[in-house]
């Protein structure tokens, strides 16, 4: 997956399902890999862009996430290739806390539509 990908998503430029149509095989292997306990789930991410998360984006997430739009690991993975990124920032702190959240569900436990409810909350407020 690209970063320039995850920015016209962002942007609406593309598609929810051109999204999945790009990272499914991603997806696959991160889903396998996650339900091993304790293995190690590489994720894929060309960072050939520079990248400002903002509170919209990941509210662009959420909100795709709850319309069952993407699956929970397709958010899972996003915000894992955000986070791991060198070319990808937060707009602030705040939002970077709020985003973990939605990933690792070994420490944050199992993601739910209540979890993802709360964090789009917190990206409108």
């Amino acid at each position: 997956m690209k970063v320039s990908l995850l920015k016209d998503f962002f942007d609406q430029a593309i598609t929810n399902s051109q999204l999945n149509e790009i990272i499914t095989p991603e997806i696959s292997n991160y889903k396998l890999l996650l339900s091993k306990k304790g293995s190690s789930v590489p994720i894929i991410l060309q960072e050939d862009i520079q990248l400002l998360v903002r509170k919209k984006d990941i509210a662009v997430l959420c909100e795709a996430y709850l319309n069952e739009e993407i699956t929970k690991y397709e958010l899972m993975y996003i915000i894992d290739a955000l986070q791991l990124s060198d070319n990808i920032s937060f707009e602030n702190e705040e939002l970077l806390d709020n985003a973990s959240i939605l990933t690792d569900p070994e420490v944050n436990g199992l993601l739910t539509k209540d979890m993802v409810y709360e964090v789009l909350q917190s990206c409108k407020a």
